[in-house]
């Protein structure tokens, strides 16, 4: 099972972010799409969306923060997590609550994947205007065991493997 997974897009999605997710099954959104016409547009897309709310999105019937779990895995969506200073505790209520194995978190437009508190941290980076000169995205290739994750740099109608990861699936 394959996802996408992207943050950031501030009204505009690169045309390549179209081209990497055309085979996957889901879509994630982390907030900060700004226009809701965004959501639309990833619709289009066969795979299933599911899109959170960031600070500067304004349509009140998107959640702040949902867990989604798919082929045994358990993905805490968030937009602000403050990391790595710290967790907010709307977070941390969450991870509580749901113990996910995966956090996939937005708002700070840097890519990057990293293990902490018995669970993996992931952030696709931006993909769409902000203060980072890169539009990055993310695919996650699900397997019982692990999740390889692979950044991409998006160039208008072209992407580009930026780097890979293997995530091992934390113990419960």
């Amino acid at each position: 099972m394959n996802i996408a997974v992207l943050s950031d897009t501030h009204g505009m999605i690169p045309a390549a972010f179209f081209t990497l997710a055309e085979s996957c099954q889901h879509i994630f959104h982390l907030g900060d799409w700004e226009d809701e016409s965004s959501l639309f547009e990833l619709q289009a897309l066969p795979g299933i969306l599911t899109a959170i709310r960031g600070n500067c999105d304004r349509e009140p019937d998107y959640r702040k923060q949902r867990l989604v779990e798919l082929a045994g895995w358990r993905f805490l969506l968030v937009h602000e997590l403050d990391w790595p200073d710290a967790i907010r505790p709307t977070v941390r209520r969450g991870m509580a609550e749901h113990k996910p194995h995966l956090v996939c978190y937005g708002h700070v437009h840097q890519h990057g994947v990293t293990r902490q508190e018995d669970s993996w941290f992931l952030n696709p980076g931006q993909a769409g205007r902000g203060r980072n000169p890169r539009s990055t995205a993310c695919l996650l290739d699900l397997h019982a065991e692990e999740i390889r994750a692979s950044f991409y740099t998006l160039r208008g109608k072209q992407f580009e493997l930026l780097e890979e990861h293997t995530l091992e699936k934390p113990r419960r």
